[in-house]
Parts: C-alpha cells; structure tokens; sequence
C-alpha cells in the first residue's frame, strides 16, 4: 500500500508541472519541459493544490505529505517560495488537501484528509492559516481524496471524502458555516476509492459525486433536488485501476464529460461522454497508451477554446492529449 500511495503522490505532483509532453505537442504548447522552481524539501507527497491562502491576488500551493507535516508555499508576487511558510502542527499520512471557504469569510481555508486518523480543517484567519485545526470529523478512515461542494445549495461548501480500503465515502454537511463532525450522508457500498470529484452531471443545477474506484466500477451519486442519493445511479461497465476522475465537457456540448485516470499496463485512460445528461457507461475514448496514470486534468493548454486532456504518470513521461475534434476527444 505504502508504493501504491508513493506511486499517486509522485503522479499527483507531475500533473501538475506537466513535467515533458508528448513529443508531438512541444511545436503547440509554450511549456517548459524542465522545472524553473523546485522545493528545498524532499517529502512523499500525494496531492498540490492552489489557492490564495492570503488574499494578495497570486495564488500559493499548498501540499499534503504522507507522515509529515502538509505545508504551504507562499507566492511572493509570482515568486513562489521553496522553503514553505507555514506547516501543519501534527504529521499525519495525509492523502489529499482541498481549498474551500467553510466560513464564508472571504478567505480559503484548507481540508486535509488523512487516512487511519480524523480528516481535518485548517482556518484560515484574515489570510493566515492556523497550523492547529479548528475542525476534526469523529470517524477516522482511509480517507484519501476530500472535494468542496455544495451539495445542498444552501449556499455554503460541503465536504466529501473518497475512502479506500472498502470503506464507504461520506459527506460532512456544512450548517452555517460550520461543519458536522459526523457525516450526515454514507454511501450504501464500500468500495476502494481513490478520487471524488463533484460536477452537475445531469445539468439540473446540483452537484452530483463522482467516486474513482481501483479494480472496481467507477460511480456517480446523482443529486436529488439537494439530496445526495447513497446507491450510484450509474456505474461504469469496466472495472479498471482508478486513481483519478475529473469533469470536464471536452466536446462542447454543454454536458459534463468524466475522465479517468487508470494505473497500470493493463488499463488505458478513458473518456465518458454525457448525452444529453446520461453518462455513457462505457468510455467513447481511450488512450492508445497504457501507462501508470495515476491523475488527469482538464485545460485548454493550446487556448483553441476546447478542453485538452493532461495525464501525470509514475516512473514514465506524463503526456497531454490535445483536443482536435469539434465532437470528441482526441489525441
């Protein structure tokens, strides 16, 4: 287990640098292939995430470690930091942070979920973050993916954590800015969950949840006029590796596309169109490649108006499939 979370971490930080694209994409996109900023420190990371943690307009990063402290590097008028300025206070085995305004005060403030200990939030005070977290859940899981949400449209963010090692995924509500302790919603099944993602599947103007399962069917919990159903209404037909799910509509249509990361040379990348609100239960695209793609993301890196698809990988090169097709996605 313990290379298997090194394996997510590694690929969570490549996705985000790009580190080298695929060889045909270097003539289109303007990204530097070698880094122009590294950390001073050398931890087992397994998720980045941005924010503006002090409200100056540039966005700082945000990093959580597997049995060390999380920390966060400041940006200094577009100078990002190698030694971070703040750490957390305790060093859990944290498997992903999350930026949201749980408070509605104006300012991010940082989830961290953990697994075999409580997940936690980190306020953030007037643009500084504490290191001691004001919010702790009850349960400890092996939680290791957390999404902002607001899964009930009241206004405020919710908080979902993805489970694995067949624990169910759970949702911490949010009731005037302040967080329950104890989900008030359970999934009916437990699975090995890797990644949770919320998106408006259906366009009916509340967030749906998407689970990314390893070795089993990925699913979504359709949103139920602000109540979040706890059997999946859709599954997909296979049953890859998956560590990654992200939303994003790649054909232009108005619907939300999922795609998923699959670790492992058995198992490509995939793509699952939205028809008119329906997710496809099998992928319309897969990658040519296999690969241990443990993250993908969504962004029109070419800036033609469509969305492209950036894959960060474990031990090989991380590749971008770029988007030339009106209707579907294509490298």
């Amino acid at each position: 287990m313990k290379n298997l979370l090194i394996v997510a971490g590694l690929g969570f930080i490549l996705i985000l640098i790009f580190g080298a694209c695929m060889q045909k994409a270097h003539t289109l996109v303007p990204l530097e292939t070698s880094p122009s900023w590294r950390s001073d420190d050398a931890d087992i990371n397994t998720l980045l995430a941005w924010g503006d943690v002090d409200g100056d307009g540039d966005l700082d990063l945000a990093v959580a470690n597997w049995g060390a402290a999380n920390d966060l590097y400041l940006n200094r008028g577009g100078v990002l930091e190698t030694t971070p300025s703040w750490s957390s206070s305790e060093a859990n085995d944290t498997g992903g942070v999350a930026w949201g305004d749980v408070n509605g005060d104006g300012y991010l403030d940082l989830a961290a979920g953990n697994s075999r200990q409580p997940n936690v939030v980190y306020m953030n005070r007037g643009g500084i973050l504490e290191s001691t977290p004001s919010w702790k859940s009850q349960d400890s899981a092996n939680t290791y993916s957390v999404a902002w949400g607001d899964v009930d449209g009241d206004g405020d963010l919710d908080l979902a954590a993805g489970n694995y090692r067949q624990q169910r995924n759970v949702v911490y509500l949010n009731e005037g800015g302040i967080l329950e302790t104890v989900p008030s919603w359970r999934s009916d099944d437990a699975d090995d969950t890797w990644t949770v993602a919320w998106g408006d599947v259906n366009g009916d103007g509340y967030l749906d949840l998407a689970a990314g399962n390893y070795g089993q069917r990925n699913d979504v919990y359709l949103n139920k006029g602000g109540v979040l159903e706890t059997s999946p209404s859709w599954s997909s037909d296979d049953a890859d590796n998956t560590i990654g799910v992200a939303w994003g509509d790649v054909n232009g249509d108005g619907y939300l596309d999922l795609a998923a990361a699959n670790e492992g040379p058995d198992w490509k990348n995939d793509v699952y169109l939205n028809k008119g609100g329906i997710l496809e239960t099998s992928p319309s695209w897969s990658s040519d490649d296999t690969a241990n793609t443990v993250s993908v993301a969504w962004g029109d890196v070419d800036g033609d108006g469509d969305l492209d698809l950036a894959a960060g990988n474990h031990g090989q090169r991380d590749v971008l499939y770029l988007n030339r097709s009106e209707s579907s996605a294509s490298e």
